[in-house]
């Protein structure tokens, strides 16, 4: 009786003291690619879902509905003006004392276009993006993306 009282103390311990350590992410947002699909795609016609991880240490990403702007940039690598397809994560907030979060993105790209007088084309997609105090993240490249523009 005392060996399984023990145990279950023990056990009861182990368990709170993984909650006392909550994750350690930089106040800057981190993203990482997960998948890009399909990599092969008619122009016009086709929908890319492009979906990435997030970390952020002080929880702020996200706009309201209110709020006018964007926090996810996709720059078409094709293009050299630095043009930026604006998508929006929907409004996170952070639950308890600690703020620090971390979660998937899944963003869908309708239709893409190719390049004036090409058979075929081929891109890829820078992506940044940046929470509310301003902090931009690590940019990631999506793999090659082929376009059949007939």
């Amino acid at each position: 009786m005392k060996l399984l009282l023990v145990c279950g103390i023990g056990l009861l311990i182990f368990q709170i003291s993984s909650c006392i350590n909550p994750p350690q992410y930089d106040v800057v947002p981190h993203i990482e690619l997960i998948s890009v699909s399909p990599l092969l795609l008619h122009q016009q016609t086709d929908s890319l879902i492009i979906k990435f991880s997030f970390t952020d240490g002080d929880g702020d990403l996200g706009l309201q509905t209110s709020e006018t702007g964007h926090d996810v940039c996709l720059y078409d690598t094709r293009l050299a003006n630095n043009f930026c397809y604006e998508y929006r994560i929907p409004y996170i907030e952070p639950r308890g004392t600690v703020k620090a979060i971390s979660g998937n993105v899944s963003i869908v790209v309708p239709s893409i276009t190719c390049l004036p007088g090409r058979i075929n084309d081929t891109l890829q997609y820078n992506i940044e993006i940046t929470d509310r105090a301003g902090h931009v993240s690590n940019m990631i490249t999506t793999p090659k993306i082929f376009l059949n523009c007939q």
